[in-house]
C-alpha cells in the first residue's frame, strides 16, 4: 500500500481529470490527507512546498521541476502516479505524434529528474507494477466516483455558423452562470473558431455542426433544460424565424429568447422568457431558471401546449 510521509499533500495535475478522480483523490480521502490541487497553469510559492507530499498525476511539467529544485531538501515526499505507460517511449509506438511529443515533454525526459529526487512511483494496475518493479511501485485501487449531490441542469445553444456573433456574446454570460450554479452544464454546437473559444470552459460540451436529421435525433435522445436564442441587432437577423421556439420545446427545455419581433409568438413568462440583449439580465435569468425546477416545468408545459395548438396559440400572448 502506498505510504504518505505527511498528511499535507499537493496534487499537481494538467487539469481536473479521471486519473485523479478515480485513483489519487480517493486514496487521499481514505487516508484523511489535507489536499491542495494545482493545475499546470498554476505555480505554488516555494515556501508552500516545505514539508509537503507532492503528487504528480501522469505528467511532470518543467516549471514545477525547476521550482522543486530550489527547495528539494525541504520537501517531504515526491510521488508520480501513472495509469498508462507514459514512461517508456516504446509503449507509445503507433500513437499520434502529437501525443508522443507530449509524453516526451512531460514524462519521458523527467525520469532522470524523478530518480535524482528519489521520487516514489504509484501505479494503477499489476502490469505497470510488474514492468516497473525496480522502482518498487505502490498500486492504488480504482474507486467509483461519488454520485453527484444535485441533478445536473443542461443549458444549450445550438446556433449555426451564421450565429458566431451571438456565440461570442454569450461566452462571458455562460461562463459566469456556470460558476454561479454548480449543477449547471452547457452544450454548444460550434464551428472551429467558436469551438476554440468554448473548449477551455469547465462543464461545457462542444458539438460539431451536423445534418438536420442528425440534429433531430440529438434532440430526441439528449436531456435538456434551458435553451438559448439570442439575436443581436444585425441586418441578417431581421430575416430569422420563430423555429428556435420549436427546437427548444422539442428538446424538452424552456427557452430564453431575444426580445425581438421574431419571437413575439412566445408567450412572455408563460411559454418562454423574452429578454432584451442585456448580458447581466441573461445571466441572472439563466441562474434563476437553473435553480427553479418548478418554474421550468410550468413554462415547458405551456410551451408544449402552445406548440400543439399552433398556429392558434400565437395570438394568446397578453
Amino acid at each position: 500500500m502506498a505510504a504518505l510521509s505527511t498528511q499535507d499533500v499537493i496534487v499537481i495535475e494538467e487539469r481536473p481529470n479521471p486519473s485523479s478522480d478515480f485513483f489519487v483523490l480517493p486514496y487521499l480521502t481514505l487516508h484523511s490527507a489535507n489536499v491542495q490541487r494545482y493545475t499546470f497553469a498554476q505555480l505554488a510559492e516555494p515556501e508552500a512546498l516545505v514539508g509537503k507530499t507532492l503528487i504528480f498525476v501522469r505528467y511532470i511539467p518543467a516549471p514545477w521541476r525547476q521550482l522543486i529544485d530550489t527547495v528539494a531538501d525541504k520537501i517531504g515526499q515526491i510521488v508520480l502516479f501513472i495509469d498508462d505507460d507514459v514512461l517508456d517511449p516504446a509503449a507509445s509506438v503507433g500513437m499520434p505524434w502529437r501525443y508522443r511529443l507530449k509524453l516526451w515533454r512531460l514524462s519521458y525526459r523527467a525520469v532522470p529528474w524523478l530518480k535524482h529526487h528519489a521520487a516514489q512511483l504509484w501505479v494503477a494496475n499489476s502490469y505497470l507494477a510488474q514492468k516497473y518493479h525496480h522502482w518498487q511501485p505502490h498500486t492504488l485501487q480504482a474507486m467509483p466516483l461519488a454520485l453527484a449531490p444535485q441533478v445536473p441542469v443542461t443549458l444549450f445553444y445550438h446556433g449555426s455558423s451564421s450565429h458566431q456573433a451571438e456565440a461570442r456574446w454569450l461566452f462571458p454570460i455562460v461562463a459566469d452562470a456556470l460558476k454561479a450554479v454548480p449543477a449547471l452544464n452547457f452544450e454548444i454546437i460550434a464551428d472551429k473558431k467558436i469551438a476554440r473559444l468554448y473548449r477551455g470552459l469547465q462543464k461545457t460540451h462542444v458539438l460539431q455542426p451536423m445534418s438536420w436529421p442528425s440534429y433531430q435525433a440529438l434532440l430526441q435522445r439528449q436531456r435538456y433544460d434551458i435553451g438559448l436564442a439570442p439575436l443581436l441587432p444585425l441586418p441578417f437577423n431581421q430575416a430569422r424565424s420563430v423555429t428556435k421556439f420549436f427546437d427548444i420545446t422539442q428538446a424538452g427545455a424552456v427557452g430564453i429568447y431575444a426580445e425581438s419581433p421574431i419571437y413575439q409568438a412566445v408567450q412572455q413568462d408563460k411559454s418562454g422568457i423574452r429578454l432584451p440583449m442585456q448580458p447581466q439580465l441573461w445571466r441572472d435569468t439563466i441562474v434563476s431558471l437553473a435553480n427553479d425546477n418548478q418554474r421550468r416545468l410550468q413554462l415547458l408545459d405551456t410551451a408544449r401546449q402552445q406548440v400543439r395548438q399552433w398556429p392558434d396559440g400565437v395570438t394568446q400572448d397578453d
